[in-house]
């Protein structure tokens, strides 16, 4: 007798026990992703703009398997987009500087690949994976072919001595740099992020080693170094430009006090004597100072695309990032003052020639995906920088630092990341509030069908009780990758 309701305990617990994880993994489960057109298919009577390369006015762009398979308009096919007739199509747009999250239950990179695309950006780099998880779920759900999520080519990061992140390469010897480069290329990465404490000699190491592997090197200069002394290949957020007064993200990158014009023309001079790209990240100095009224910003519509624990925790000016807590007004206003001198060397160098590249630096404070990088044109265009040339910076341009395809251009057997306008974004930055339609590897996505989707996004990290249970995912997760990040 008592066995049997043993038995029957049992087999109660194991009921509830069952229920509860399905209830647990409903909470969890996804909105669908966006509908899209994926057989091969013509845009009709539309004028394709290369920027800075070429204009092709009516004319027929043919797209199958995930390529342009031909322009002109004496190829038939069963499908034609006369919807967008009269449309104007670029590239999609290149993130040079990207931060995707970390693979948890919560499955943010959707989200975060909506967010992306609805503005525009087809492709980001991923300059650093903190925990080792965020690239490889973008390459699974890139594999898994359901969510418009951008390409992706990642950084590795390599330091010296105590590393920030957990997926760190730890560089002791120079006589380690070729090794590294090769492990590096094995895993998939194109790209080496030099980072923190590293001295010239393992830099100058490190360059050598990524020039015989194919790969790139971007990175910090680190802070005991000038921006000269590092002569990185991609030097993120003009880093090095200022003397270092205290080993800190938010001194480093907002405090330009003592920059003045003579030391900008010095660094102008250098970078153009040494071929160097710059990717400055401009949009994380206007974000920060949102610190300055947090009450509002919470508020925003724009920060309510992602799921409140940003605002509310993740950012929150007392209790988020570490590094970003208890800012006061004085540093706000060196950020404020430190933009427009990067805005200043910005146009110097660009009207120098050199190459500078837009990124963003997701997951900063305040920095949400895609519109972020809206942000960042509007930056680059205040500096004084031409639209057109702002657009070549974003496409064709950044395209040819990450691969030797014909990444950010429409030409004949390129892949299909396609932008469709209604009015000409490289005559007015109004225009890109006309954005109709995104084509990401082929597939084309209606843009108020991924707004549908992000809406549903919305609702579903905002239902109970996921969105009390996000947030207690999400403060452990931030603990756990920030936890050195206080400085």
């Amino acid at each position: 007798m008592l066995r049997t309701k043993l038995l029957v305990l049992s087999l109660i617990l194991a009921i509830v026990l069952l229920t509860v994880g399905t209830l647990i993994s409903l909470q969890f489960k996804l909105p669908k992703a966006p509908v899209a057109v994926s057989e091969n298919f013509v845009l009709q009577n539309v004028t394709i703009i290369n920027p800075k390369v070429n204009i092709l006015k009516n004319t027929d762009l043919h797209i199958k398997e995930g390529l342009i398979k031909a322009i002109g308009n004496d190829i038939q096919t069963t499908r034609y987009f006369k919807e967008f007739e009269e449309s104007f199509v670029l590239p999609g747009l290149i993130n040079m500087h990207a931060h995707n999250p970390a693979r948890t239950p919560l499955r943010l990179t959707p989200l975060f690949g909506l967010l992306a695309v609805s503005h525009g950006v087809t492709t980001w780099r991923d300059v650093a994976d903190p925990d080792g998880t965020s690239v490889s779920e973008v390459r699974f759900l890139i594999k898994e072919n359901k969510w418009p999520v951008p390409n992706v080519f990642s950084c590795a990061l390599v330091t010296t001595g105590h590393a920030r992140w957990a997926n760190s390469i730890i560089m002791t010897s120079v006589n380690e740099a070729s090794k590294i480069a090769t492990d590096i290329r094995i895993q998939g990465h194109s790209c080496i992020k030099s980072y923190e404490n590293l001295p010239p000699e393992f830099i100058a190491a490190l360059k050598d080693a990524a020039t015989k592997e194919g790969l790139q090197v971007a990175g910090h200069v680190p802070a005991p170094l000038t921006y000269e002394q590092a002569a990185l290949p991609d030097t993120q957020h003009f880093f090095g430009v200022p003397p270092v007064t205290q080993d800190s993200v938010v001194e480093r990158n907002g405090n330009w006090e003592a920059v003045e014009p003579d030391r900008i023309d010095e660094v102008v001079k250098f970078v153009l004597d040494s071929g160097l790209i710059n990717t400055p990240t401009l949009v994380t100095l206007l974000k920060i100072q949102e610190y300055g009224d947090y009450e509002s910003a919470k508020l925003s519509k724009e920060y309510s695309l992602l799921p409140s624990f940003y605002i509310e925790n993740v950012w929150h000016p007392y209790t988020g990032l570490p590094v970003y807590r208890y800012l006061n007004t004085e540093a706000l206003s060196r950020a404020k003052n430190a933009l427009k001198k990067k805005q200043n060397l910005l146009i110097k160098l660009s009207n120098a020639g050199a190459t500078l590249n837009l990124g963003t630096d997701t997951q900063q404070p305040f920095v949400v995906p895609g519109v972020s990088y809206w942000h960042e044109i509007k930056l680059f265009s205040e500096a004084g920088i031409p639209i057109e040339d702002i657009w070549a910076n974003a496409t064709w341009r950044a395209g040819k630092q990450l691969t030797d395809a014909n990444l950010g251009a429409i030409k004949v057997g390129a892949q299909a990341d396609l932008l469709i306008f209604k009015e000409n974004p490289t005559k007015s930055l109004s225009a890109l509030q006309s954005l109709q339609a995104i084509v990401v590897r082929g597939k084309l996505y209606r843009k108020h069908d991924i707004e549908r989707a992000i809406i549903a996004m919305q609702n579903h990290f905002n239902s109970w009780p996921l969105k009390h249970m996000a947030a207690f995912f999400a403060e452990r997760k931030m603990q756990e990758i920030a936890k050195n990040f206080t400085h």
